[in-house]
């Protein structure tokens, strides 16, 4: 090999070496700023943003088990369907999740990007024939990550999404608020999932706030990352006509998952845990009034005030 032949190798290899250093910058580019976590900023709908309801199933009304009055309520932080031996199976998921008319679910995974798989509230409407409401907190990779999510069986007339305020928290936190006809009444229901750390007292205030200016009958479901003697929670449920369960009523002392209502009855409450997350299932069947109550509150749309 001449002296020339062995120059022209090493400028060969020295070009390769640096277009893998560069592909390698450029993939390291990409990767991180895509991880970086987008908040979500406030939005608002007419029904459901997907209607999931599966072949065969046409307009559900309330009560799958019979009862015209009664309303079957369920809430779940399903961890994304990662279970406690850190298998993801969405099949555990649904198991807890059947005959229920209201099903508010938290730490919903928003899929993969480019539409090569859907958010898991979605999914686990077709499997339940309901109609699902995603609500992302946050958007990573080019697409809404993670976050809150409404099944129903009732008709979604509005819907609307509130950030709530985040100054030390890693993961962002909403406020998802849905405005269902249930028989003669006008349903709100607000599901949320505040955080673990320093923000979460401020987070629960905020909630609670929220809350009180809903009409009645109104619900309030999700993880609070507090038992029932937190100060904030404290205050939330022990409100004038305010009835609230975490897996049983009244509630135990270190449930931590929410079902919260003012003008309802509550009949009885329970909880399965299958070990589909690190989360039971809660859930509380509830009686309707017999007239419909006057709406003497805020309307959800005009609820955007939260305390900073």
């Amino acid at each position: 090999m001449t002296q020339a032949d062995r120059h022209a190798g090493r400028w060969r290899r020295g070009r390769l070496v640096v277009a893998i250093v560069l592909a390698t910058a450029l993939a390291a580019g990409v990767y991180a700023a895509g991880a970086l976590r987008q908040p979500t900023g406030p939005a608002a709908g007419l029904g459901p943003d997907h209607p999931a309801m599966p072949a065969g199933h046409g307009a559900v009304g309330m009560s799958q088990r019979g009862e015209a009055d009664l309303l079957h309520v369920a809430s779940f932080n399903i961890r994304r369907g990662r279970g406690r031996d850190g298998r993801v199976d969405l099949a555990r998921t649904e198991a807890c999740l059947g005959g229920f008319d209201i099903i508010g679910l938290n730490e919903i995974d928003g899929g993969w990007p480019f539409g090569l798989a859907r958010d898991q509230t979605r999914v686990l409407g077709e499997r339940l024939g309901m109609a699902a409401l995603f609500a992302p907190t946050e958007r990573r990779f080019w697409h809404p990550h993670f976050g809150n999510g409404l099944l129903s069986r009732l008709p979604v007339l509005s819907w609307s999404r509130i950030p709530l305020t985040q100054h030390a928290a890693i993961s962002r936190r909403n406020m998802l608020l849905v405005r269902l006809a249930a028989g003669d009444h006008v349903l709100s229901v607000m599901i949320t999932h505040a955080d673990s750390g320093p923000d979460r007292d401020r987070q629960i205030r905020a909630v609670a706030a929220a809350f009180a200016a809903l009409p009645a009958p109104a619900l309030l479901l999700g993880d609070l990352n507090a038992g029932p003697d937190h100060p904030a929670v404290a205050g939330l449920i022990r409100g004038d006509g305010v009835v609230a369960g975490n897996g049983a009523i009244p509630p135990l002392a270190g449930g931590i998952d929410w079902i919260v209502a003012r003008g309802l009855q509550a009949e009885d409450a329970d909880a399965c845990d299958v070990g589909a997350s690190d989360h039971p299932r809660v859930a509380v069947t509830f009686r309707l009034p017999d007239a419909p109550a006057a709406e003497t509150r805020a309307a959800p749309a005009a609820i955007a005030g939260e305390e900073r």
